[in-house]
């Protein structure tokens, strides 16, 4: 391996369930010793990250999702292992998974969920726009923006196969394609 690193990462967790929703929210202080295998030097590094999820309940089938995360520092040129990377169908969606990455950066992705779509009591349509950027030395910012539409289709014991569709609205990479077609299989069971 070039890079070899020792992580310390505490933190806390804050959880909250009601009646028409829950959220859950994350932070961590990454305490890093990275190793450079090639050029025989050694750092610290160290990070704030941090993650949200939420999701409630509008009443007749319809419910919000909203989920993001984010990682600070002041140091750059991070080691592989400790970047902030976007893009992909857990980030942001309609770019290549993994898309950009960085020394810090943040994503939000908010979703509009319909329950019993097309009258079907085991589909679950959904539309949603996903927002994310990378800060590094080059280039210095990176702005990812989607929008897109899915569905996913319950069965036994919360089984779940998704199928989403994802448009990019920024010309950012330069392998990115006009559209990005997703499907996953969830499996816990039977």
């Amino acid at each position: 391996m070039n890079t070899d690193t020792i992580k310390l990462a505490p933190g806390f967790t804050v959880v909250y369930n009601g009646d028409r929703g829950t959220s859950r929210g994350q932070i961590q202080a990454v305490f890093a010793d990275s190793t450079n295998n090639i050029f025989d030097f050694e750092r610290d590094i160290n990070l704030i990250t941090g993650s949200f999820y939420g999701d409630y309940t509008l009443g007749s089938n319809r419910s919000l999702v909203a989920s993001a995360a984010f990682q600070s520092t002041d140091q750059q040129l991070l080691p592989g292992d400790l970047l902030f990377q976007i893009g992909g169908p857990l980030t942001v969606r309609g770019y290549p998974s993994d898309g950009i990455a960085g020394d810090k950066g943040y994503y939000g992705s908010l979703e509009f969920h319909q329950k019993n779509f097309l009258n079907i009591s085991f589909l679950d349509g959904y539309v949603f726009t996903d927002l994310g950027a990378v800060y590094s030395t080059f280039p210095e910012k990176t702005t990812l923006a989607s929008v897109g539409a899915g569905v996913n289709y319950d069965f036994k014991n919360n089984n779940r196969f998704e199928m989403t569709a994802a448009f990019p609205l920024l010309d950012s990479l330069n392998n990115q394609s006009s559209f990005v077609f997703y499907a996953g299989l969830t499996f816990k069971g039977l």
